[in-house]
């Protein structure tokens, strides 16, 4: 195995996990006081772990990308928009029903019918992910002719940091006028970060450009929560700046990507046939955990399991990832669910 499928795996699985901590640290984001040691480590927990789909989204543009990989439309629709659609059809109704039918039925209420229909229609709340997934595959063939060259994808990376990112921020009159009325789109969303993992892929960077970046995203760490804390505590609500095309979040997704790219392989090269086994589950994983993290919840193990907080929450966390890899290795036994669902 090759070094750099060995960082892209050990990517993966760390992304696995920081989605399960996200959620995990999240489930009293927004009950517990924002004044309280319990809102702090929430959303320290939950400011570290937000890179997590970003860094999947970049994963998936690393070798999706690659002009030399031949990607047919009928190879792309029978085959990657193929199993994404029957993931959101097969989950969308697994959690529809296991939520609004079986646990009703458990607990003696009546099914409102309508209710499982809305819910299996606009899936659950995780699901939002496979969605732009298959948006993003979509336009795989338009993105393939612009990573063919080297000046398009550094003019396209240029474009999405202007308008994904900075424009949005920007306090003139000028900037909202643009927002509102050129409709301009085309670099927007995750589509960015898509093409970055490939641009990372293929660049060698300096050792100080990539210290540049870790200073950048260990900043954007730190101010993502003292910021955040700040404006929580003059709002007396919670708040923070986890938006996906903020500045803060870029930089500090940049910076673990790069991390794992360059540095991590050379810690973790004995591990590669472990790492290989363990990213075969990441995708298993994010589709089950929800439903492993209520039913951990039913039997009050969550974030206040036992304080302090700071604990509780990684031992949670970890404690959900087992059980989700547990539950995906015994999915991956069931032919149709490994072919497909998993």
């Amino acid at each position: 195995m090759s070094q750099r499928t060995h960082y892209a795996d050990l990517l993966r699985i760390s992304a696995a996990f920081m989605v399960v901590l996200l959620h995990v640290a999240a489930q009293y984001w927004a009950s517990v006081p924002v004044d309280s040691a319990e809102w702090f480590t929430f959303h320290a927990y939950d400011s570290m772990a937000r890179p997590a789909v970003s860094i999947f989204v970049m994963i998936s543009g690393m070798f999706l990308l690659d002009p030399s990989r031949e990607i047919t439309l009928p190879k792309l629709f029978q085959r990657y928009c193929k199993k994404i659609f029957i993931i959101l059809i097969f989950w969308s109704f697994f959690y529809a029903t296991w939520r609004n039918v079986f646990w009703a039925l458990f607990r003696g209420y009546e099914i409102d019918w309508a209710t499982v229909s809305l819910a299996f229609q606009t899936g659950h709340y995780h699901l939002w992910y496979c969605y732009m997934l298959l948006g993003l595959y979509l336009i795989i063939p338009f993105l393939k002719k612009i990573t063919a060259d080297r000046t398009l994808i550094q003019y396209f990376l240029v474009l999405a940091f202007c308008f994904a990112v900075i424009l949005p921020v920007l306090p003139f009159t000028w900037a909202k006028t643009m927002r509102q009325f050129m409709f301009f789109s085309f670099t927007l969303g995750y589509t960015g970060y898509f093409v970055l993992g490939y641009y990372f892929r293929t660049t060698v960077l300096s050792r100080t450009a990539r210290y540049l970046c870790y200073l950048a995203g260990t900043a954007s760490l730190i101010f993502t929560v003292f910021a955040s804390y700040h404006k929580a505590m003059e709002l007396n609500t919670a708040f923070a700046y986890y938006d996906p095309f903020t500045l803060n979040t870029v930089c500090l997704s940049v910076a673990v990507f790069l991390f794992y790219q360059y540095e991590i392989p050379v810690l973790l090269q004995h591990h590669q046939k472990l790492i290989a086994n363990l990213v075969d589950y990441s995708l298993g994983i994010y589709l089950i955990h929800p439903f492993i993290l209520a039913v951990l919840e039913h039997f009050g193990i969550n974030a206040l399991l036992f304080p302090p907080a700071a604990l509780a929450v990684p031992v949670v966390a970890i404690l959900a990832f087992l059980l989700s890899w547990f539950a995906t290795a015994v999915m991956k036994k069931i032919p149709i669910i490994k072919q497909y669902l998993c």
